[in-house]
Formats: C-alpha cells, sequence, structure tokens
C-alpha cells in the first residue's frame, strides 16, 4: 500500500490542529524511505499522548513505536531518521530548524500537467502543457478534481479559471498564469483537454501559481450536478446562421455533441429554422449553475 508523503502543509496543519484531534485520531503517511508511518493521539496515554510508530516494510509484524508528551517532539524524531542513542548526533536540534532547512520540508506546489487537444496535422499532435498550484493538494483533494472531471480527466481550462490555451499557437500559450483565477470573460471553445497527472514539488520552483483552494472550489462545482447513472449536464451550442446553447444530459461531451446533432439532423430542434443551412453543433464545456434553469436540471 502506498502511504501520502509527508509535507510541510501537514506539519504546518498537523501543529495547528493537534490539541483539537478527537481521542483515537491516527495520521498515516511516509517519509524518505521510511514507507508507512503513523501518529496517534491516545488520551489514556496522558501525559505521553502521541503515539508515532514506524513500521518495517520487510516485516509485516514488525514495527517500533515512541511516546511523546507532544506533537512537536513526535514529529522531530521523525525528521531524525528515528534517531534512537541519545549519544548519536542529531541532524536538527528544533522543528523549526527542520522546517528551515529539511529539503523535504520546503513550501510544496502542486505541478499539474495535460495534453491539449489532437491538431489536425499529419502526423496527428498533441502538446503538453502544465500549471502550478501554489500549494499541496490532500489525497482528498486529489480525488474531488478527478471525480469532477469527465472520465477523471476531460475538461476545459477555461472553465476551470486557466488561461485559455491554443494549440495552433501553442508559444504564446506556454503557461503564464495569475495568482488569481479570474472568472472566463469570454465564451469557452471547444477545446477539451486530458489530464495526465498531479505532482507535489518539495522543492521552490519558478513560476507563478494558481490558487489551489480557487481551482478546487471550480471542481466541486462541476462535481454537484453528477447524476446517480454517472450523466452530467453539458452546455452544446449549435451554430446555423444564428446560435443557440442547449443543456444536454449525458455520460460524455462526444454524447451530448451526438445527441444535439441528431436532433437538428431531424428537424426536431433548430436555432434558426427558417434559415438553416447547415447545423453544426459542439460541446463547449460543462453546464455550470448560471446555465441550467428548472427545466434541464
Amino acid at each position: 500500500m502506498n502511504y501520502p508523503r509527508l509535507y510541510r502543509n501537514h506539519v504546518l496543519e498537523w501543529l495547528d490542529e493537534a490539541n483539537t484531534w478527537p481521542d483515537g485520531t491516527t495520521k498515516e503517511f511516509s517519509f524518505r524511505s521510511y514507507g508507512h508511518i503513523s501518529l496517534a493521539l491516545h488520551e489514556d496515554n496522558a501525559p505521553f499522548r502521541f503515539e508515532l510508530t514506524l513500521h518495517h516494510s520487510f516485516r509485516t509484524d514488525g514495527q517500533m513505536t515512541w511516546c511523546f508528551r507532544n506533537i512537536e517532539s513526535a514529529l522531530l524524531q521523525i525528521f531524525n531518521n528515528f534517531a534512537v542513542d541519545p549519544a548519536t548526533p542529531r541532524e536538527y536540534e528544533s522543528l523549526q530548524q527542520a522546517l528551515d532547512h529539511a529539503l523535504e520540508l520546503a513550501p510544496v506546489k502542486t505541478l499539474v500537467t495535460f495534453l491539449t487537444p489532437t491538431l489536425d496535422t499529419l502526423p496527428p499532435i498533441q502538446r503538453e502543457f502544465y500549471f502550478l498550484l501554489d500549494r499541496a493538494l490532500s489525497h482528498e483533494e486529489q480525488e474531488i478534481i478527478r471525480n469532477s472531471l469527465e472520465e477523471g480527466k476531460y475538461f476545459i481550462p477555461e472553465q476551470l479559471g486557466l488561461p485559455a490555451v491554443s494549440p495552433v499557437n501553442y508559444k504564446s500559450a506556454s503557461f503564464s498564469c495569475a495568482v488569481e483565477i479570474p472568472l472566463p470573460k469570454t465564451r469557452p471553445q471547444n477545446k477539451w483537454c486530458q489530464l495526465l497527472k498531479m505532482e507535489m514539488l518539495p522543492s521552490p520552483q519558478h513560476g507563478s501559481a494558481v490558487s489551489a483552494d480557487a481551482f478546487v472550489a471550480r471542481c466541486s462545482e462541476l462535481q454537484k450536478h453528477i447524476s446517480e447513472n454517472g450523466e452530467r449536464p453539458y452546455l452544446v451550442t449549435v451554430q446555423t446562421t444564428t446560435s443557440d446553447d442547449a443543456v444536454v444530459w449525458a455520460s460524455n461531451h462526444l454524447e451530448a455533441t451526438a445527441t444535439i446533432q441528431e436532433l437538428c439532423n431531424k428537424g426536431d430542434y433548430c436555432p434558426d429554422p427558417e434559415h438553416i443551412v447547415k447545423c453544426e453543433s459542439s460541446c463547449i464545456g460543462y453546464a455550470l449553475d448560471t446555465d441550467l434553469t428548472a427545466e434541464n436540471k
């Protein structure tokens, strides 16, 4: 089993919240080459309430356990590589020293990489882009992001507050992002991108970063309209001599586009029936609260 790595944001969060943890709270994580560590609060062990356990990977029943009066001492034990012999020099004399100098505890950002739509070239080309979030993401936040996206990976950058990606003039779009995420001022285009991975970066990185809180909030908004059978509302634009938007419930954006296109071909849906020459539809994103009405919710 892979346990989440311990980063600076976890340390700062635990230092702030440990005294309010309910009895029995347990945090499981990994750090450096130590694959499984657990930190638990046991009130009945007072004053040594914080129990730190190093689980040996080479023995299923092997472990070493220490008990501490406070969480600072427990964390310092981890950063000093679980030094047991008092005579052994320790790398850090205080928790603050570890936070200031340990590479693994440097301020963390999240690198998110994704692919742009395939270019209509021979051979077909996809461009890889990235953006930085201003902090590490928790496992729960990563799940929110993936669960909010179609098949866990498809999205349109503008809908998540990211700069528009231009696969044609891709050099001008090599990632440069403001710290704040503004609401898109223009309609999203039919540019569905594919999320590749989210990586925590323990060392300082160059380049501006977007707000992780705002990004996760945007993803949460997408997630709340998913139905029990996995369908969600998509916004499909229909173009004839005029343009109109329709909300279609479907399992993916290709199905949403095909549904409207079939209705157009049959003449059952058309924004401008008197002047129709050719009807073309494309899915321009997920339907949001502002797009939904009582009729299509």
